[in-house]
């Protein structure tokens, strides 16, 4: 039997529903089992611990110490009693105002329905995707089912993290903005906000770019959502989130840096933070790729291919800030989605690289730094191939399927 008559549209399908309710049916083992937070592998939801115990401490004693990090520390004692140390809650003050609901339940529900929210916005993505990217809509559960399952995004998914909202948020902007719906894209780029270390520079190459009015309904919309907050919250919780933020981002290097996949985090995770020499490499690796981006949009405009834009941009934005964990690479499937619609060959071994690259991630803190930083920049030098060249070139039309 030739392996092509494996992978027919037919088959992808029914093995992807195989796939899918494999994982639905692990999923409903370890829900059933235990109670509370504790499950048969240990904890559920690992990294939704400090976003139930933040929106929770919100409700019950408002904002001005959600940032004292004795009394983040307090607040998940009862969840993991034999857990030592504590997971910081480092997102702005409107996070844990929107977390708040979280806590009118118990921690299991609580997940259950976070879970449901992030596997929704995952969906969504590539339903908006689908019109987008050629081949999306004949092989839509495949390519859901391979990109769920991708490292990055099913640890994130399933312990609590969001990257699959981060993802929608980026495909929503992709898909409005080439229907022209720009004040629409402009709020979903917005509502990024809650990372900054991708709203910042996506509202920035869109600026870049000549398109202003997108970029204009970015900036209302994430004045609104601080505004709305202050309403609330008051200045005084991002005066102390900010005081936190210096705090963490050093001490998130030094314990978590194993798992960085930026050029900043990659560098420092292996030579040190007090490096002087990665230090400059990684801050001029970092400059250099914030110029290559934004001449690539300041040159291409309005009138080349959006798609090749966006591809080059979801790998830079993970190449640049200097905090990105290994969950966030998640984007870069985004890039892949454009870059396999322009090679029309050798797409399959592509895939099952990028894919099987991604589970190398699992060693990285046995060995000390993230293996996914090497697959991040390879993806980086194979869209600079592929992408840039389309992203520059003007009246290129974008595809999108009526």
């Amino acid at each position: 039997m030739k392996f092509s008559s494996l992978i027919t549209p037919w088959r992808l399908k029914w093995y992807s529903v195989c796939v899918l309710l494999g994982i639905f049916s692990a999923l409903v083992i370890v829900l059933l089992s235990g109670a509370g937070p504790k499950i048969l592998s240990g904890r559920l939801g690992g990294d939704f611990v400090p976003f139930y115990a933040a929106g929770r401490f919100v409700a019950s004693f408002g904002f001005n110490e959600l940032y004292d990090i004795s009394q983040q520390l307090e607040s998940q004692k009862d969840l993991f009693p034999d857990f030592k140390g504590v997971m910081p809650f480092p997102y702005p003050p409107f996070v844990a105002l929107a977390c708040i609901p979280l806590s009118f339940f118990s921690y299991r529900i609580a997940y259950m329905l976070f879970l449901f929210v992030n596997i929704s916005a995952f969906l969504v993505a590539f339903v908006c995707l689908k019109k987008v990217v050629r081949g999306f809509d004949k092989f839509l559960l495949p390519v859901f089912t391979l990109s769920l399952t991708f490292y990055p995004f099913l640890k994130a998914t399933l312990n609590g993290q969001l990257s699959a909202i981060i993802f929608m948020l980026f495909a929503l902007t992709w898909r409005l903005t080439i229907e022209g719906r720009q004040y629409l894209a402009g709020f979903f780029m917005g509502l990024l906000l809650f990372k900054p270390q991708f709203a910042i520079p996506l509202i920035g190459v869109f600026i870049l770019s000549g398109r202003f009015k997108i970029a204009f309904s970015a900036i209302v919309t994430a004045c609104l959502v601080i505004a709305v907050s202050l309403f609330f919250t008051g200045i005084q919780p991002y005066e102390q989130w900010y005081h936190f933020l210096k705090w963490f981002v050093p001490t998130d290097a030094n314990v978590n840096g194993y798992n960085a996949v930026s050029w900043i985090g990659f560098l420092d995770a292996v030579f040190g933070t007090e490096n002087s020499t990665t230090f400059i490499i990684g801050y001029v690796c970092c400059f250099a790729t914030v110029l290559f981006i934004s001449y690539v949009w300041a040159v291409g405009g309005t009138k080349s291919d959006l798609n090749a834009q966006m591809g080059l941009a979801a790998v830079s934005f993970v190449l640049i800030p200097p905090h990105v964990m290994f969950y966030d690479a998640g984007l870069i499937v985004l890039t892949y989605a454009v870059i396999i619609d322009k090679i029309h060959v050798r797409q399959i071994e592509l895939i099952c690289f990028v894919w099987l690259i991604g589970m190398t991630q699992i060693f990285a803190d046995r060995i000390g730094f993230s293996p996914l930083f090497f697959l991040v920049v390879f993806t980086f030098f194979l869209s600079l191939v592929h992408l840039a060249a389309p992203a520059m070139q003007k009246n290129r039309k974008t595809f999108l399927k009526l």
